[in-house]
Parts: C-alpha cells; sequence; structure tokens
C-alpha cells in the first residue's frame, strides 16, 4: 500500500453510504413537529454534517432530546427505505481485507445507528472497528474518535500509521487535528477552497477512484 498505511478509515455518510435524502427527510419531520418549515438549501451541510447532539441544542435549545427522540424514531423506520452504497463500497473494503490492512468507520452517526447500518448491511465482516457520535467524549470535527478507532485497531498504532477518508470539510478538519493524512472525496462539487486549505493527501473523485490509488498490486499487498 502507497506509504505504508497499517488501516484505513472511513466516514460514512456521504462517503461510503448515500444517506442525505434520509436524513433530510427525518429532519424535516421532526421540524415539521415543532412548526417550523423544511430544510433550506443553504442549511442542507449545517443538517448533515454535524452530530444531533451538537446540532439539536442551537435548533431546539431545551427541546432538544425531544427533538433526538423524533429524529431517531423516524430514522429508524425509514433507513432501510433510502440506505444505498456508492459503487466500489464492497469492493474496496474486501481489497482491504484481502491485503490484510484493517478497515474502521469514523462518524458522526450515532453510534448505535451507525453498528445498525453496518450489521443490515452485512459489511461487519469487513470492518474492524467503528466509531460513531457520543462514542467519544467529542464527535468530529475534534480528534477524538479517530484517536479512539486507532486505538481499538492498535494500541501501538499512532495517526501516521493510518489514511482517513471523507467527504467533508469536518473529516478534513478531523484529519487535520489528529495529524493523519486525509483522502477527500468531492463528488460533483469540486471545493478547490478546501482542497488549497487542508491540502488533503489524494482529491477523488470517487470510491472507484480511490481503488487505483491506494495499490498498485493487490494480489502483492495479500500476498
Amino acid at each position: 500500500m502507497r506509504n505504508g498505511y497499517k488501516a484505513v478509515l472511513f466516514d460514512w455518510d456521504g462517503t461510503l453510504v448515500d444517506t442525505t435524502r434520509l436524513i433530510i427527510e427525518a429532519h424535516n419531520h421532526v421540524r415539521s413537529a415543532f412548526g417550523k418549515g423544511p430544510v433550506e438549501e443553504q442549511q442542507r451541510a449545517g443538517v448533515i454534517f454535524k452530530s444531533a447532539r451538537e446540532a439539536f441544542p442551537e435548533t431546539y435549545g431545551d427541546k432538544a432530546q425531544e427533538a433526538e427522540r423524533l429524529f431517531y424514531e423516524y430514522y429508524h423506520a425509514h433507513h432501510k427505505d433510502f440506505l444505498a452504497f456508492f459503487d466500489g463500497t464492497r469492493a474496496l473494503l474486501q481489497m482491504l481485507q484481502n491485503a490484510g490492512i484493517p478497515a474502521g468507520i469514523v462518524s458522526n452517526k450515532r453510534h448505535d445507528v451507525l453498528g445498525n447500518e453496518i450489521t443490515d448491511s452485512d459489511l461487519t465482516p469487513l470492518v474492524t472497528t467503528y466509531v460513531g457520535a457520543g462514542r467519544a467524549h467529542r464527535d468530529k470535527p475534534a480528534p477524538d474518535p479517530l484517536l479512539m478507532a486507532i486505538e481499538k485497531i492498535d494500541a501501538a498504532l499512532t495517526p501516521k500509521d493510518i489514511l482517513y477518508i471523507g467527504d467533508t470539510e469536518t473529516d478534513l478538519l478531523c484529519a487535520q487535528a489528529c495529524g493523519a493524512d486525509c483522502i477527500y472525496i468531492h463528488h460533483i462539487e469540486h471545493k478547490k477552497d478546501l482542497i488549497a486549505k487542508y491540502n488533503p493527501i489524494y482529491v477523488a473523485n470517487s470510491l472507484m477512484d480511490i481503488q487505483g490509488w491506494l495499490f498498485e498490486s493487490v494480489e502483492k499487498q495479500a500476498c
């Protein structure tokens, strides 16, 4: 593997899984219950990328716990209807496993929900560890969850031993704060300002793009 990384950690939503529609629908369900209008276009990034324990107090004040309960009730009831993987997700995780390189997930999705989605998607055999929101002292963009995941894989590893892959500024900030290299997936919108600011080690169009970058010879790595 390039640069000798000993583990690869991924963001979940927007990186391996496309749950944008579900998250927006769940937020709109809660907003309607509290007499608020639907999420506007300029609010989408804020509601998608922040963890609930950080975002909800800002929006709902002392009703944040009730709002979070409604959000996750809706989310649990509908998540299988919306859960969709980006092309290359399973193949990339399988490639890492075949090469003997642990893969993990670090997400701002609530820890128990993240675990359920990994299990429901039959990815448990391919994911060494996962850390969701609320598991560490602070959520992303703080380095805490990434550091926790590294330690869970192998306490002897350091941030320089791992590669983190994500699709938002939150992920870039987290990797930077941790001291780990980061691949930035920009999907359709090429955000040159973020690339210049955080200087990720590689900018990818998709997961399929990353496969070629990571491995020159999968067979050689697996030997």
